[in-house]
């Protein structure tokens, strides 16, 4: 688990399965022997900036790196090669990424250099000491701590803009009450738990949260500012109601039987929660009431998405294709990195 912590903080940058060897240097960025170009020729343009085909290199490597820890594979350059065919889409999904966090930051969006050195800390403190922790971020096929940090800044850049678009959405009781009667079923609930938790590396990390709870903060602020669980953190710990059996077993029984309302340490595999149960729901269809926050969250994301999109495409994009095309051989029959073949594209 430590050695994919580093991924799990980063929701909007691809990363990937990098190499047995460490990856590139700032000075000299990994191109794989496949590639004849130039690494200084350009892969894309966006705006007014560039991206070389060296700079591809390094986002590439950390963007398949997520990909192969996802499955439990090491970033290497055997592992690399599953990722050959989809090197173009690749290109698109980064400079994408690149372009949502630069026009974020412009808006005032950019996150909080505090915020990312917390996260830093928190990531370091899962390690039992630094070369652990600099053997984990190439692991994950990240260049170095400084590409890691930049990783962090943009996917919290993006996450801040998206939070706001999709708070200044508005949608009325009536329209929701029609799609809830519309799609009912969909809201036919085994018994359910609805909790918020904070998720940190080890017990010192929760007795300092603890302490910082107990003391009158609100929990949504520290698990934004601490939580290593990047689908929740940005919702104020938030992980919403599920069923029995969707969670590892020991968070599962604090959910379940533990006291609601209470705030709850239990260990699990990915580290230390510091939970909280809000309420319990019975089995059945689940209460308009209660499914009416559950219909806003996914219509104001999906506004905010398509807004999002909307402004992206304002900007002048041109993709080099062939500057990072490789020749793809056939593979071995029977030969694949998971489910990564060639009819299931990576995808974030």
């Amino acid at each position: 688990m430590k050695k994919h912590l580093i991924t799990l903080m980063l929701t909007m940058a691809g990363l990937g399965f990098a190499q047995e060897t460490a990856p590139a240097t700032p000075e000299t960025p990994a191109v794989s022997d496949a590639i004849p170009q130039d690494p200084n020729a350009v892969a894309a343009t966006y705006g007014d900036e560039e991206l070389t085909l060296a700079e591809f290199e390094v986002e590439y490597q950390a963007y398949a790196g997520r990909l192969l820890n996802q499955q439990g594979m090491p970033a290497s350059p055997e592992n690399y090669k599953y990722f050959d065919a989809y090197r173009e889409q690749i290109l698109q999904d980064v400079v994408q990424q690149i372009v949502a966090s630069d026009m974020a930051n412009s808006m005032g969006f950019g996150a909080d250099p505090a915020v990312i050195d917390a996260q830093i800390q928190q990531v370091k403190a899962g390690f039992q000491d630094d070369a652990a922790y600099q053997q984990a971020i190439k692991d994950a096929g990240i260049r170095d701590e400084a590409f890691l940090r930049e990783l962090i800044a943009r996917d919290i850049a993006t996450q801040n803009w998206i939070n706001s678009l999709s708070q200044r959405a508005e949608i009325s009781d009536s329209a929701l009450q029609m799609l809830y009667l519309l799609d009912k079923d969909k809201f036919n609930r085994s018994a359910q738990a609805c909790v918020k938790h904070i998720l940190v590396q080890t017990p010192e990390i929760a007795a300092t949260v603890k302490d910082r709870l107990d003391k009158g903060e609100a929990f949504a602020a520290v698990a934004q500012e601490v939580s290593q669980d990047p689908g929740s953190a940005a919702q104020g710990g938030e992980l919403g109601c599920f069923s029995k059996g969707e969670t590892v077993p020991e968070f599962d029984k604090a959910s379940f039987e533990g006291p609601v309302g209470q705030l709850q340490q239990v260990t699990t595999q990915f580290g230390v929660h510091l939970l909280i149960v809000d309420r319990r729901n019975e089995a059945g269809v689940l209460p308009f009431e209660d499914a009416k926050a559950e219909l806003a969250s996914g219509l104001k994301q999906r506004a905010a998405y398509k807004v999002m999109q909307a402004k992206l495409a304002k900007v002048p994009v041109e993709l080099n294709e062939e500057v990072v095309r490789v020749d793809v051989p056939a593979a071995p029959e029977g030969e694949g990195a998971g489910d990564m073949t060639e009819e299931t594209p990576p995808t974030e």
